[in-house]
């Protein structure tokens, strides 16, 4: 293992459950380093190498000289230059002439897990032009950024992803997420009233 091979990978509660008649999962610690990031999603750090993904522990860092937080920090710079940057993740932007739109982003298993990428606020308001985001990351390999409008909007662009994604068979959530300067939050959230952009 290089510290190369180290990535982030967000994934559904669902990829940790272990298909065998024995009731007793193992407990996310066993996982390694696994977080929450809202809506039953969460982030684990992962080794590709050798064309696998497994888990990573903090034994496993050790031998890089990496703690926890250097070893995500790696993870992150890694997706950014291998993913976010590849001129093989497919960017496309779509406007409405009242000012909405929406952004996908397509083309590598680790599309979703760009969702972590500190500077995707940034870069998602400056083509949507709008600092308040939703963000749907239905399949590993998609990720849809789009303006908050009113109900109508919203209902309109998750009917659209359902129909995008339909037949892939590496879901991870239709729930969403908000994005604005401060990072990501699970939406809805309990009080919500009408939320308009």
């Amino acid at each position: 293992m290089k510290s190369s091979d180290l990535f982030p990978l967000v994934v559904h509660r669902d990829y940790f459950h272990v298909p065998y008649p024995a009731q007793v999962q193992p407990t996310l610690d066993k996982r390694g380093i696994v977080e929450p990031i809202g809506n039953d999603i969460y982030s684990m750090l992962i080794d590709a190498s050798d064309g696998m993904i497994r888990g990573i522990h903090r034994e496993d860092l050790e031998t890089l000289s990496l703690t926890a937080d250097t070893g995500k920090s790696q993870a992150i710079e890694n997706l950014r230059k291998s993913v976010f940057s590849a001129t093989e993740l497919h960017r496309q932007l779509s406007m409405t002439e009242s000012g909405l739109g929406h952004v996908v982003l397509m083309g590598s298993w680790l599309t979703a897990s760009c969702i972590l990428l500190p500077e995707l606020h940034n870069w998602a308001s400056h083509h949507l032009k709008t600092k308040n985001i939703l963000v749907s990351i239905p399949t590993r390999e998609f990720m849809f950024l789009f303006s908050v409008g009113d109900a109508s909007w919203r209902k309109h662009i998750t009917e659209y992803i359902k129909r995008v994604v339909d037949g892939m068979d590496t879901h991870i959530t239709f729930d969403l997420f908000f994005l604005d300067e401060s990072g990501w939050i699970a939406y809805p959230w309990p009080d919500d009233g009408e939320l308009d952009d």
